[in-house]
């Protein structure tokens, strides 16, 4: 078996903090969108694009504060503690930068970031990041913390196995909950139709 190594997060990544703007600087609609905490789904891990923030065109934003393809997204700031450091993998360029209670990581090395990103999105980063709120009133997480928490880094081979398998696994996840959605759903209506001739059939001419 291949061996797997234990890194630490600052070993692996780069962090990128996001830009930050004034409210002034928000207009309707521009070039400029923004991606802020609202825009990673807590549930899905994954990129949100239903609410967008803009900044007007003038404001010149450093190519560093775009979202590009194998980084992972982060929440490092906000007013519920069950958000931060939720993380979203970005599968592909995108013409967005992220705004400043956000953070980026950048591989430093070869590493595939969905395996990263996976990992990111299990229980031991979540009692991580649980580990240091805890106690306080603290809503900000540093990239000094962040970097300390290790994770597992197998040869490349092995990490594009595991998610290939994972990707199967999830989708099968998917199907079945659509089916149980489905089914819920033919019962609800079946409870409906047992409810309509129970109480509107022939029988209810004589009732008293």
């Amino acid at each position: 078996m291949s061996k797997w190594e234990w890194k630490k997060l600052g070993e692996v990544y780069d962090f990128t903090r996001g830009l930050t703007y004034s409210k002034k600087d928000e207009v309707e609609s521009s070039s400029n969108c923004i991606l802020r905490s609202n825009n990673i789904d807590l549930q899905t891990n994954s990129i949100n694009l239903d609410e967008l923030k803009y900044i007007k065109d003038e404001i010149d934003i450093p190519q560093e504060k775009y979202v590009r393809k194998n980084t992972i997204l982060i929440c490092m700031s906000n007013g519920s503690k069950a958000h931060l450091g939720k993380v979203a993998y970005i599968d592909k360029d995108y013409d967005f930068a992220f705004g400043g209670f956000m953070g980026l990581l950048k591989p430093k090395c070869e590493i595939n970031g969905k395996f990263v990103h996976l990992y990111l999105c299990s229980d031991e980063y979540k009692n991580f990041i649980k580990s240091l709120s805890d106690g306080a009133n603290i809503n900000n997480l540093k990239f000094d913390d962040l970097r300390k928490f290790e994770i597992p880094v197998p040869p490349l081979s092995v990490q594009k196995e595991i998610v290939a398998r994972l990707d199967i696994l999830f989708e099968n996840v998917k199907r079945l909950e659509a089916n149980y959605k489905h089914i819920i759903a033919d019962c609800d209506e079946l409870k409906k139709s047992i409810l309509k001739k129970t109480f509107e059939g022939d029988s209810r001419s004589s009732w008293e």
